[in-house]
């Protein structure tokens, strides 16, 4: 019969992970949180591999902004003249 594998959350292995490395002691975090030290040491990888992604999502999604506040500046700056030349015409 196989073993079972424990599923555990996002959240877990983040705190995990997290605690080995302020700790620097893998051996005795996997022990602590009762799970094998390859597994940590799977997690700490996975977590180095994937940790350079959540600042480029944040570049990303800096420059979609930006993007949107030159479009809507653009359009004021439209409306600006348009009622400047009206002002102009009322005058």
């Amino acid at each position: 019969m196989g073993k079972i594998q424990k599923q555990h959350s996002p959240q877990f292995k983040a705190d995990v992970v997290l605690e080995s490395l302020i700790t620097r002691n893998v051996s005795a975090t996997a022990s602590r949180n009762q799970i094998h030290e390859s597994v940590l040491r799977r997690w700490r990888k996975e977590f180095r591999d994937k940790l350079p992604s959540v600042f480029a999502r944040e570049k990303s999604q800096d420059r979609k902004e930006l993007e949107r506040m030159e479009r809507i500046i653009g359009r004021l700056t439209i409306e600006k003249e348009i009622l400047k030349k009206t002002m102009e015409l009322v005058n």
